[in-house]
């Protein structure tokens, strides 16, 4: 593997996933996206840097790709 964030960015991406069905199973009903990211994100601060990181990968990988 020539770029080892590609490989991270899967780690993380993984990670969500399995934090989110943890929280889904542990509610047992329907969650709103929202509430999903109130208990994801706890702090407004947490949730912007999280977007920032996903955006910076996003863009990197389409760069790749072009």
């Amino acid at each position: 593997m020539k770029q080892p964030w590609i490989g991270i960015s899967l780690l993380l991406i993984a990670a969500m996933i399995i934090t989110v069905r943890g929280i889904i199973k542990k509610h047992k009903s329907e969650i709103s996206f929202l509430d999903l990211l109130k208990e994801l994100f706890p702090k407004p601060i947490l949730l912007l840097i999280a977007m920032i990181i996903t955006a910076i990968i996003v863009m990197s990988i389409l760069k790749r790709n072009i």
